[in-house]
């Protein structure tokens, strides 16, 4: 199964508003980019980000009149975008490409190009259910939260998208929980 199958439940999953900014990183051929410029609408945006030239020139022909869409080259370690100045990083099946070692430090610069209270949302195959070829293409669910919470995100919910063998999660910045007070002592 493909995540692509399941639209609708990574849409509310998504939950965009009319006017959002969005970056899709490693957006291959804008499929995801193309649906969530429809859920953030003409006053919204949605940058999908590529690394391979070929990939951004095919997306900059296919998705041409659709104007909340650009797509753009990226080098593999920066968005290269403003800080505070998207509500949604979102990442289907890429996050297992980023750069041995610098998982961390993409998901830092992240935090960085989302705003405050946005979030970021990470779609990845589960390893331990698959097999062959596609068993390292996939990324552990624990392993994430944790990198995410080295890098100051919070898991706020993950989910599987049933039939496919591909997980959800939800991520939003640290700083949206304040500290909990500590008990006073009696």
């Amino acid at each position: 199964g493909n995540p692509r199958d399941k639209i609708q439940a990574v849409l509310e999953e998504l939950d965009l508003q009319s006017g959002d900014v969005v970056v899709d990183v490693g957006a291959g051929d804008g499929f995801w980019s193309k649906e969530m410029a429809k859920q953030v609408g003409d006053k919204g945006m949605v940058h999908a980000l590529e690394v391979v030239e070929s990939k951004v020139d095919k997306m900059k022909k296919d998705l041409a009149d659709i104007a909340n869409l650009r797509p753009y080259v990226s080098p593999t370690d920066t968005t290269t975008l403003p800080e505070d100045s998207c509500d949604l990083a979102f990442l289907s099946k890429v996050y297992h490409h980023l750069e041995d070692g610098g998982r961390v430090e993409y998901l830092r610069h992240l935090k960085k190009v989302v705003k405050p209270n946005g979030r970021l949302c990470i779609i990845e195959r589960l390893p331990a259910i698959s097999s062959g070829r596609s068993k390292s293409h996939g990324w552990p669910l624990g392993n994430l939260i944790e990198q995410a919470e080295e890098a100051g995100w919070i898991a706020v919910g993950s989910d599987l998208l049933r039939s496919t063998y591909h997980y959800i999660a939800v991520f939003v910045p640290r700083e949206l929980f304040p500290t909990e007070a500590q008990p006073k002592k009696r």
